[in-house]
């Protein structure tokens, strides 16, 4: 295998205490520009709604109340969510790209976005099936009040057009949240730390983004997976597809309000373990195969 493939598969023992330090401190450090270009786009966009708003208000002699201001920007950062993710993964990835030329490295190797075999799609086809079938029945098996609050906060999902939705959150935040997750911080913890911990570690961080706790869950168990996919494939490329088509399929069925009865929450329940299982071992026996 490749020495530029070794940085997601590597499994080592623990290293010299610098060393831990130095890998989990540069991969907490691209978790911390993936936060802070969200902050950036969302204030920039805050600022100008709220200073519309200021000269209009003027314009029309509304005296200034700092609470509806407040109120009124948050409102528009939420009616235009989907301009937010289009921006801050555009910011995300030109700030990677310069930062990468600049260290005269390759952001393609470094982000782990490189070519996996063509063999192993049909096992990650069927892995994605199995993973939208089986998170989405696992959420509806939660307690009714997880649920309901699982709901509001993922009310977002169905806000702005069809179009825009299924761009911004079926692609773009795949995009960067494999790049920052699987591709940055997957490879920069295990070049120190034992595979294990880097799958957990990197997961567990990629859940609690996600805030509520039915988020959190599904997010976590998605992130190990997705982990262990770009560690078998040597590449993000192929959780970007698992990750895109999953996000895209759930923009869907919320769009369509399909409703889920219990022998429909079992049937996909089951049903979406026994392709999670398959996906994988179609995976796992032709890379068995292509290294004898």
């Amino acid at each position: 295998m490749s020495e530029n493939n070794t940085e997601i598969q590597s499994s080592k023992p623990f290293r010299a205490m610098p060393n831990i330090l130095t890998s989990i401190v540069s991969g907490l450090l691209y978790f911390g520009l993936f936060l802070f270009t969200q902050y950036v786009i969302t204030f920039i966009l805050m600022m100008k709604y709220g200073i519309d708003k200021v000269a209009e208000d003027t314009a029309n002699g509304v005296p200034f109340d700092a609470d509806a201001l407040t109120h009124y920007m948050e409102t528009k950062i939420y009616e235009n969510i989907n301009l937010t993710f289009l921006l801050y993964v555009s910011l995300l990835v030109i700030v990677l790209i310069i930062f990468f030329a600049i260290r005269k490295k390759s952001f393609w190797k470094e982000t782990q976005v490189l070519p996996f075999p063509a063999k192993d799609i049909p096992g990650i086809l069927v892995l994605t099936v199995g993973l939208f079938f089986f998170l989405n029945a696992f959420l509806n098996l939660m307690p009714e009040s997880w649920i309901a609050d699982y709901s509001d906060s993922s009310s977002f999902v169905t806000e702005g057009s069809l179009l825009l939705s299924l761009i911004a959150k079926g692609l773009c935040a795949p995009i960067s949240e494999e790049l920052t997750f699987r591709g940055l911080m997957l490879s920069r913890f295990n070049k120190a730390l034992p595979k294990w911990v880097g799958i957990l570690l990197s997961s567990v961080i990629f859940g609690l983004v996600h805030g509520q706790i039915l988020w959190f869950v599904y997010a976590t168990i998605l992130g190990i997976i997705l982990c262990l996919i770009a560690i078998r494939t040597n590449s993000i490329l192929s959780t970007m597809i698992i990750h895109s088509l999953f996000n895209l399929g759930g923009i869907l069925i919320s769009y369509a309000e399909v409703p889920l009865t219990p022998p429909i929450v079992i049937t996909a329940l089951v049903l979406g373990a026994i392709l999670i299982a398959i996906g994988f071992y179609l995976i796992h026996r032709k890379e068995t195969n292509a290294a004898q």
